[in-house]
């Protein structure tokens, strides 16, 4: 996972917006744990369970990659207290508080 954080005048929306890329190596819902620690300062054990917030088969079968039927589309929801949004296009934002 590379994580591009984008601030005001740097090419983002937001002063608040932190970018992560996720590929097939770790499936969404793994990208997502390591994206709200990284940006949290936090070890990713640390971090609520994701499924208390989010069904992470769901989320990753719905991301699932396939040449011959490709998902396009983006999935958003609270993580702690973090704004989450997963696009199909394998990136994934984090708001913080």
């Amino acid at each position: 996972m590379k994580d591009t954080d984008y601030h005001a005048g740097r090419g983002g929306p937001s002063s608040d917006e932190h970018r992560f890329e996720w590929d097939e190596d770790a499936p969404p819902s793994v990208a997502v744990i390591e994206a709200v620690a990284s940006i949290s300062d936090r070890d990713p054990i640390e971090l609520d369970p994701l499924h208390g917030y989010v069904d992470p088969d769901a989320l990753d079968a719905i991301f699932e990659r396939d040449d011959a039927n490709p998902v396009i589309g983006r999935v958003s929801f609270r993580f702690e207290e973090h704004l989450v949004v997963v696009n199909s296009a394998g990136e994934i934002l984090v708001y913080p508080p």
